[in-house]
């Protein structure tokens, strides 16, 4: 059986050539659409493609891999919207499927590539060899770099044929591919932190443009080309000198007539490890995105000065200058509401009252739920309309898992086939007790329980101390196992997707963003129905009656007794849940709150 997967944007100029080239002789065309705004969606169904609605990520490696997760065929061919099949390597395909040669598990596909009307015969551009056709679970996109090849499992031959690629039938398209890669390329560099200064300049302005211009011209014989090669080597010379200055304009340039916001480092940095770290970073970097607010790490010249997280027992909030507005994000106020579980100090008390009266000092309070909305407003008394809601959403980077990466993750730390998942810290409102003790009530006595988090290991803190004799007392030690160095986004993704079930067993909750993870990465998610998780889980999670062990396992059953597709309705509903908590729409709502603050004045 063979398979042909997409993953498009805004292609209903060219999705058409492709498919035409493929439809009669496929047995399955997959369609991953990234938000088209065009009919790409449409014109696929018409060539009885299976469309698979998803976000339009700045690395489409992440949805060409998804469609490949999506296909059923034994035979996988991966193509682009501009790529068109000839009859030899049509023939080809069709010889694999045949005959299932097993030297190989994959193959190099010679490409024509169209540039300024003219095929390109040289400057690197023919053969241009690509992995395309590959067996099933064979070969996976790391996902790293929008040029990356696949990776592949066992031995890779060449096919005869090739794909025509329309990639530039004119300048017009080539600019705004142009433009997409310089922007990665741009975001490259942030993430790297190239300095900005004279030797850079020159390398990414000068140095580099010669020196791809010299090699794809001289080296590679682009001259043969004629005036297409040359225009072929100037443009890709410019890439490096266009990708630099977005940068150094991205990272310099304050323009004005745009709200000016400063995030105090420190606050960010002291929390990089948890929850509210990622909270912080993922919203960043969508506001940058976004471009409709400038974040500045001038404080002085700040119109807001926005803390993103707020602790209760230490002094984290500082006054700021009287022409400057003040927004804290609240996450919750759990050790408020859980004195007994949460002791403090004479110091805590009193830096307890100096945050309190900041935080009523505040333009305007942002909170994640409407529960913690609703315990700011009651406990601190505060006017429920200076707090506003935002919801945060999933980690951006997990994704449902391809069966190869479920086997690796599972073979990594010797999970067992079916497994209950936790992903979190071991806080005493999370209520791990009665998760362990819930094993020895679940019908399946050949199901673990995986743990994971930095904080799973034997440490002379109450917290532990407590799960520690609640494996004792249960003993179900043997069943429980804690991973303790799941480091990427790729393993947390596997662990997700490989769970029988994930379950938030809290008895409290800010929020909850492992139940969207979960979700988006097609997991079935059992919580119970308090604070901010009847929010977040939706019609989506099934709910435990309570948060006692016997009720976490009944739900954990009802789970386990659901047909194959029954699950998949489930993991369905889930995944579309999951998919309505975006960090742009949560980027968007705090430039909302920003230009309410700014107006207010």
């Amino acid at each position: 059986m063979i398979s042909v997967v997409y993953a498009v944007h805004n292609e209903e100029k060219i999705l058409a050539r492709s498919l035409q080239s493929v439809q009669q002789w496929t047995d399955e065309i997959v369609v991953v659409d990234g938000e088209s705004t065009d009919t790409t969606a449409e014109i696929a169904k018409s060539f009885g493609a299976r469309v698979i609605e998803t976000t339009n990520k700045a690395n489409f490696h992440i949805n060409k891999q998804m469609a490949i997760d999506k296909a059923t065929g034994d035979v996988i061919l991966q193509l682009d919207a501009d790529e068109v099949v000839d009859e030899q390597f049509r023939d080809f395909v069709q010889m694999v499927d045949r005959e299932r040669p097993s030297e190989c598990v994959a193959w190099y596909i010679k490409r024509k590539n169209l540039f300024f009307r003219r095929w390109l015969t040289k400057g690197g551009q023919y053969p241009d060899m690509v992995i395309r056709l590959f067996y099933r679970e064979k070969a996976y996109l790391p996902q790293k770099d929008v040029h990356e090849q696949m990776t592949v499992d066992g031995a890779v031959g060449v096919a005869t044929g090739h794909l025509l690629h329309f990639a530039n039938p004119d300048l017009a398209s080539y600019w705004r591919k142009f433009d997409t890669y310089t922007s990665f390329k741009a975001a490259q560099l942030a993430e790297e932190k190239v300095p900005i200064n004279k030797f850079n300049f020159f390398k990414y302005w000068f140095w580099k443009p010669a020196a791809t211009f010299w090699s794809i011209w001289l080296r590679h014989r682009g001259y043969v080309d004629g005036g297409a090669g040359f225009l072929f080597a100037l443009f890709s010379g410019w890439h490096h000198l266009v990708a630099y200055a977005k940068y150094v304009e991205n990272e310099r340039l304050m323009p004005e007539g745009k709200i000016q916001v400063y995030v105090p480092g420190n606050s960010v940095e002291k929390k990089q490890d948890r929850g509210v770290g990622r909270y912080t970073r993922w919203l960043l970097e969508t506001l940058e995105e976004r471009g409709q607010v400038t974040l500045t790490d001038k404080r002085e010249t700040a119109d807001i000065v926005h803390y993103p997280w707020w602790d209760l027992y230490k002094a984290t909030l500082q006054k700021v200058n009287s022409d400057q507005k003040l927004v804290v994000t609240v996450h919750d106020i759990i050790p408020y509401l859980f004195p007994d579980d949460y002791p403090v100090g004479i110091m805590g008390k009193i830096n307890f009252w100096r945050q309190r009266h900041r935080l009523r000092q505040a333009t305007m309070v942002i909170a994640d739920s409407n529960a913690t909305k609703k315990d700011v407003s009651e406990k601190f008394h505060l006017d429920s309309e200076k707090i506003k809601v935002v919801y945060l959403a999933a980690n951006p980077n997990l994704q449902p898992a391809s069966n190869q990466d479920i086997v690796q993750v599972k073979k990594s730390y010797a999970l067992s086939e079916r497994y209950i998942l936790y992903v979190g810290d071991i806080n005493f409102n999370k209520n791990l007790p009665q998760l362990i003790k819930a094993l020895k009530f679940v019908d399946d006595q050949e199901m673990d329980l995986v743990m994971v988090g930095k904080n799973f290991v034997p440490q002379e803190i109450p917290e532990w101390q407590v799960i520690s004799e609640q494996l004792d007392l249960s003993e179900v030690k043997n069943r429980v196992k804690f991973l303790t160095s799941v480091t990427t986004d790729r393993e947390l993704s596997a662990l997700y997707s490989g769970a029988s079930v994930y379950v938030q067993p809290s008895y409290y909750e800010g929020f909850g963003l492992p139940v969207l993870e979960a979700m988006s990465c097609g997991c079935p998610v059992v919580c119970a129905k308090n604070s901010s998780l009847s929010e977040v889980g939706g019609q989506a999670a099934i709910y435990a009656a309570s948060t006692r062990a016997e009720d976490l396992a009944a739900a954990i059953n009802k789970v386990q007794q659901l047909t194959a597709k029954q699950r998949q309705e489930v993991i369905e509903q889930g995944q579309s849940w999951a998919a309505t908590f975006t960090w742009d729409k949560t980027a968007a709502r705090v430039e909302k709150v920003y230009a309410q603050v700014v107006a207010a004045n």
